[in-house]
């Protein structure tokens, strides 16, 4: 359960959410910054602010605030796995197609 504990683990991660909104083609003004805390382990905390401009115009601004341990994170990506690969399975699409179609809900392979 402490994967950021492991130094090959933690420089993975770091590299993957370091920019993960490279390439696009507008600019974004976001910021995605992974900390590893000792103290916590692999617990995560994450704080996200949204603002859209909602009735009339009015600024709408939604934070929320989560903390759990990062292994549970995971339990909606697999959930998404299995219900794309039974639909892939079921329209008969080649073994390829599904892992491209899905390689967006893994992390990068070391």
């Amino acid at each position: 359960m402490l994967n950021l504990t492991s130094k090959k683990t933690l420089d993975a991660k770091m590299r993957v959410k370091s920019d993960i909104f490279a390439g696009w083609e507008e600019a974004i003004d976001h910021q995605v910054r992974v900390m590893y805390t000792p103290f916590m382990g692999d617990e995560k905390r994450d704080v996200v602010e949204y603002t859209s401009l909602g009735f009339l115009g009015a600024p709408h601004t939604m934070l929320t605030y989560t903390r759990c341990m990062d292994s549970i994170l995971c339990v909606p990506l697999m959930l998404d796995v299995a219900v794309w690969c039974d639909y892939f399975a079921r329209k008969n699409v080649p073994p390829r197609r599904v892992a491209l179609a899905t390689a967006y809900l893994f992390k990068v392979p070391e």
